[in-house]
């Protein structure tokens, strides 16, 4: 019985299914393994904004500026 080659086509015949396949294994594993890392860490917007003193008196703008908040 003769396995079809399905996703790749190269000069490799079974193998680049091989490679192809592990390339994206490898791929799905790293990007789980990110998504489970950024579920712990808190957003970077709460960390920075913990870490810096806040101003007692709000700043004016100037004439045609407005401020970022």
């Amino acid at each position: 019985m003769s396995f079809p080659v399905i996703i790749a086509h190269g000069a490799l015949g079974y193998w680049d299914e091989v490679i192809f396949v592990a390339v994206a294994i490898v791929f799905l594993v790293m990007m789980v393994n990110s998504w489970i890392r950024s579920r712990d860490e808190l957003p970077e917007e709460a960390t920075t904004a913990a870490s810096q003193p806040q101003p007692s008196q709000p700043r004016r703008a100037s004439e045609g500026h407005f401020e970022l908040e």
